[in-house]
């Protein structure tokens, strides 16, 4: 009596698992019931040689994009079968779609791009990592490279290319290349495009370093676009006519397309003293948000704000900028009621407002925008020149030394303020004409 034909059941169809003939010169493979002969037009199933029938598991590899992984089984018990096929396919893709499995210590040499990716976000979110290796770094900046590293993905995805399926140690220039012709139709800024190039940079450094694969990291190749720094000062008459044009009656601007278009009201009544403090502070509207009644030294003559741009990154409220009180920023400061708030913990602006990072961050600069619009300022003028006009007053008023051009503001702020040479020279002295505060 022959043996019995081997059948795959219906539903375990199209799996990875079929039935291939082992006879000589035969080599059918049969995946369904309406599986056809490789040789003639007949279907499969009807082999004449079914005592030399096996299953067999034949798995795709999406590195290769060809089947390489084949494991034939010798019991005619399909249950037995498919546990194994499944136990096998997991085995499959752990080791990458290869087959030469490599020992559990040793950490395999190829790696697939989409895996390192989730590998690096935990790597980032410090899951896993030693305890001098730990990072603590704030949530939003993780989000930041990962949305990086997730544009990259989708542009090569757009091309064809699926980041599940392809290799580390294949990427090229042309894969580079692609990322690149993106960035730049999008019409990002130069300094955006070299912070874009230099995450998926670190990202793939990491990836080389950490699983030992033996390539070059083809964006070490980038070529940095230039970034040129032309601080814009904004002048006293303009300064006048932004502070008169904030009212609610001006604060109103449409905004949306098409039945999304909408007014919304960017005048809040803690806009223009926020404004006029940068203005005499020279901070950055994240140092802005954090910034408490606790935090002035009365005492002591200058304000210890939190350094938001450190302190994010390293998920912490230790780094302080110190600000020191100038006649005019003291007047702003009793203006605002200091007397009866210092030492408290309020919010020194916008108390009310519960999302520091967005809405009052994001409504500050929007509602500059608008209101510089409104005021008819000239293009090319944002919140940050606020910091610019403050740098350049203290250095032509209190500075006695002469910077070169290799010196950025920042490093101008930092040498000028963080280091106190102009503590003494500030006290009782005014940054601006006194007649602006009429205006605030």
């Amino acid at each position: 009596m022959g043996r019995r034909k081997l059948v795959i059941p219906k539903g375990y169809e199209r799996k990875g698992l079929a039935i291939r003939c082992n006879k000589d010169k035969c080599d059918r493979i049969i995946t369904s019931r309406d599986s056809r002969c490789s040789h003639k037009d007949v279907l499969a199933v009807n082999c004449p040689f079914s005592e030399h029938h096996r299953f067999q598991s034949r798995l795709w590899n999406p590195i290769l994009k060809k089947l390489t992984g084949f494991k034939t089984y010798h019991t005619t018990d399909f249950q037995k079968v498919y546990h194994e096929h499944v136990k096998f396919k997991k085995e499959f893709r752990e080791n990458n779609y290869l087959m030469e499995l490599t020992p559990a210590a040793k950490k395999p040499q190829y790696k697939i791009l989409l895996d390192i990716s989730k590998a690096y976000s935990d790597y980032l979110e410090d899951i896993d990592v030693p305890e001098h290796k730990l990072k603590k770094l704030d949530p939003e900046y993780i989000q930041y490279r990962v949305n990086m590293i997730n544009k990259f993905f989708d542009c090569i995805h757009r091309e064809g290319i699926h980041p599940g399926r392809i290799a580390i140690s294949a990427l090229s220039d042309q894969h580079v290349g692609f990322f690149a012709k993106h960035i730049n139709e999008l019409g990002l800024s130069a300094s955006t495009y070299n912070n874009h190039m230099e995450c998926l940079k670190n990202f793939i450094d990491w990836g080389i370093a950490e699983y030992d694969i033996k390539m070059k990291n083809p964006f070490k190749k980038v070529v940095r676009k230039p970034v040129v720094v032309e601080p814009s000062v904004i002048t006293e008459v303009e300064l006048e006519k932004l502070l008169k044009s904030i009212s609610s009656e001006n604060g109103w601007e449409w905004v949306g397309n098409g039945k999304y278009r909408q007014r919304q009201q960017r005048y809040k009544d803690w806009i223009k003293p926020s404004f006029y403090f940068l203005l005499l502070s020279g901070l950055r509207r994240g140092d802005l948000q954090e910034l408490k009644w606790s935090d002035i030294r009365h005492d002591q003559n200058y304000i210890g704000v939190p350094n938001n741009k450190v302190n994010n990154r390293l998920n912490t409220r230790a780094y302080r900028i110190n600000v020191f009180i100038s006649r005019d920023l003291a007047l702003l400061l009793d203006k605002m009621g200091m007397d009866d708030k210092i030492g408290s913990d309020e919010y020194m602006f916008a108390p009310e407002v519960k999302s520091r990072k967005n809405t009052f961050a994001k409504g500050l600069s929007k509602a500059f925008t608008h209101f510089w619009k409104v005021s008819n300022g000239r293009k090319g003028v944002s919140l940050h020149n606020l910091r610019d006009t403050h740098i350049t007053r203290v250095l032509t008023k209190f500075g006695e030394k002469t910077l070169d051009s290799r010196n950025s503001k920042e490093v101008a702020y930092k040498h000028y303020v963080d280091k106190m040479c102009i503590k003494n020279e500030m006290v009782d002295k005014d940054l601006f004409p006194i007649e602006l505060m009429n205006n605030v």
